[in-house]
């Protein structure tokens, strides 16, 4: 008897000891410690955290995934610039944004939203770290983060008119509650211009610098009209920057012309696994529904209005103030089989590298036959055209696999 009493009080005083609290110490498998990162590798780890959240992709992301994409094309859909595309019926949520029928719970806003503040939170992450660290010079890669931070906050600021800002101490204290009385552009501005003072001239491939910062700044004077503040920034940029015209037009949009003389900030997308068409995986939906790139899905498609806007007068000036007084000829209405004759006035020749119309070359594949190649019927609200700056050119299969990605500007194709 007293051997089992003996057994019992040992056997319990084992089980307090194994239900101690030391497991809470012990960092979980496959992560890496605070200590760990504090160091050049670890900072450089989080930096491209920080660049990776520009395609939107996120553990944990919320809402319509297609609209975390930083190509934002879905956007155009509210101006005068794009249709949805598609039919109608496809994509309620989407069909309500461009018709201005817009829902607290629309899944689109919510998914740029959420892609956005987890962008923020990754530069605030970097910053933190490298507060952390007291030996070593991080001024560069503290540049770039500040850039991010104000890059994305400028997008929220864009979109929803009076984001929070959250801070780096926001981040440290696990505060993401915050106010939003107003805009940010204040700190906009700061991030930009820290990132002037941060970062160097030197060009390198989907970073940042010192002159990809002043544009920036530049833009964000440019949306609240400072523009004798943006004025200097843009001429700067423009007249002592190692950036230049394409002699080709084109070649923002091909796979030769990637990070060419007039990209200044592009995402470096690397080749998947043949799933996303040569495209920005968010973007493949507005590649052609039909026709001989066996692609889909026939979303943004381009305006009559916008093709409008490509009018000349003839000496190739814009028809800046009566461009909407006549249409383009189109082929609205009329099927493939039927004869139609393309538009024969003035317009300016940019036009057919960024809308396909029917009757002219689609890429190197062909004529664009019309309605055989739209989704959309013609009682659905999205027209005749298709876009084209986002697909690949023929000549491109036999070079690349058909799957490789291109590296979408900064500047984004839209419209």
């Amino acid at each position: 008897m007293k051997k089992k009493i003996l057994f019992s009080i040992t056997l319990a005083g084992l089980l307090l000891w194994a239900c101690g609290d030391d497991f809470t110490t012990v960092a979980p498998t496959g992560i890496l410690s605070d200590d760990a990162l504090q160091n050049a590798t670890g900072v450089d780890l989080k930096l491209t955290a920080a660049y990776s959240a520009i395609d939107g992709e996120r553990v944990n992301r919320q809402g319509e995934g297609v609209a975390a994409g930083g190509d934002n094309w879905w956007t155009d859909v509210v101006s005068d610039d794009a249709h949805r595309g598609s039919t109608d019926g496809d994509n309620t949520e989407l069909f309500q944004i461009e018709t201005l029928d817009w829902q607290t719970g629309n899944g689109w806003f919510l998914g740029r939203w959420s892609a956005l503040y987890g962008a923020v939170n990754a530069c605030n992450a970097v910053l933190s770290l490298i507060n952390q660290i007291e030996d070593g010079d991080f001024t560069q890669q503290a540049g770039e983060a500040y850039f991010l931070r104000g890059y994305y906050n400028f997008e929220l600021q864009k979109f929803y008119g009076n984001p929070s800002f959250i801070s780096v101490e926001n981040l440290d204290n696990i505060e993401f509650n915050q106010p939003n009385p107003g805009p940010i552009w204040a700190e906009i501005e700061a991030d930009f211009t820290e990132a002037i003072n941060s970062l160097g001239d030197e060009v390198v491939n989907g970073r940042a610098n010192a002159w990809v910062a002043k544009a920036f700044l530049g833009k964000a004077y440019l949306y609240q009209g400072k523009y004798e503040q943006a004025l200097p920034l843009f001429n700067d940029v423009i007249n002592n920057g190692p950036y230049s015209l394409n002699a080709e037009f084109v070649d923002n949009f091909n796979a030769a012309g990637e990070n060419g003389p007039e990209s200044m900030f592009a995402i470096q997308f690397a080749s998947d696994d043949g799933r996303s068409y040569n495209g920005n995986g968010a973007g493949t939906l507005n590649f052609p529904g039909g026709g001989p790139l066996g692609t889909c899905c026939g979303f943004y498609q381009p305006t009559q209005d916008l093709v409008n806007a490509y009018q000349t007068d003839g000496t190739g000036l814009p028809l800046l103030d009566s461009y909407t007084a006549t249409d383009v000829t189109s082929d609205y209405g009329i099927n493939s089989d039927e004869p139609f004759t393309p538009h024969t006035g003035p317009l300016d020749p940019r036009l057919d590298y960024t809308v396909s119309r029917r009757g002219i070359d689609y890429n190197g594949f062909g004529l664009n036959p019309g309605k055989e190649w739209i989704r959309a019927t013609f009682t659905d609200i999205s027209g005749p055209y298709l876009p084209k700056k986002n697909v690949y050119q023929a000549d491109e299969v036999g070079d690349k696999p058909w799957y490789w990605w291109l590296g979408i500007r900064l500047v984004w194709y839209q419209l």
